[in-house]
C-alpha cells in the first residue's frame, strides 16, 4: 500500500460492502465536508465527533487500526 494514501481513498474500497465499514465508506463518499485528504487519525475523529453517530465513531477506530496496520507494512 502507498503510506502516503489518505484514509478517504484507503477506505473507498469498502463502498460496496455491506458492513459497518462498507456504510462509513460510503458516508464519506457523499459527504463534502468531510477532511478528505487528511491523514491525521485526530484531524478525522475530530470531524467524525462533531457530525457523526457513536456507531460511526466504532467503525472509525476499527477502521482507522487497518489502515494505519497497511500503512506500517
Amino acid at each position: 500500500m502507498n503510506k502516503n494514501i489518505s484514509f478517504a481513498k484507503w477506505i473507498k474500497r469498502f463502498e460496496n460492502e455491506d458492513s459497518p465499514i462498507g456504510d462509513l465508506a460510503y458516508d464519506i463518499k457523499r459527504d463534502n465536508r468531510f477532511p478528505k485528504k487528511a491523514k491525521r487519525r485526530n484531524t478525522i475523529f475530530n470531524y467524525l465527533v462533531r457530525y457523526a453517530c457513536k456507531a460511526a465513531l466504532d467503525t472509525f477506530e476499527y477502521a482507522y487500526k487497518e489502515y494505519d496496520t497497511e500503512k506500517q507494512n
